[in-house]
């Protein structure tokens, strides 16, 4: 039978060579991929924001000028 070393060379080498255990690593992988999709969500927000009508922006308590500043940031920021 097969080994996981084996079966899986890459990800040991990798591993191997930073240093780092499998699970350190599946650590940094998954809290990449959430700060993506939180990333992607605040992307579709603004866009979103940034096509709201003035009604609707007065609803919700908004400007036309803080709906234009919030959609013209960059994704990663807050």
């Amino acid at each position: 039978m097969a080994t996981r070393t084996e079966i899986f060379p890459l990800r040991y080498t990798l591993a191997k060579r930073s240093g780092r255990s499998l699970p350190s690593m599946r650590l940094f992988f998954r809290k990449a991929w959430c700060w993506l999709a939180i990333a992607r969500q605040r992307y579709r927000t603004r866009q979103q924001l940034a096509q709201l009508d003035d009604r609707a922006l007065q609803d919700i308590g908004l400007s036309r000028a803080d709906a234009c500043q919030e959609a013209e940031k960059p994704f990663w920021r807050e």
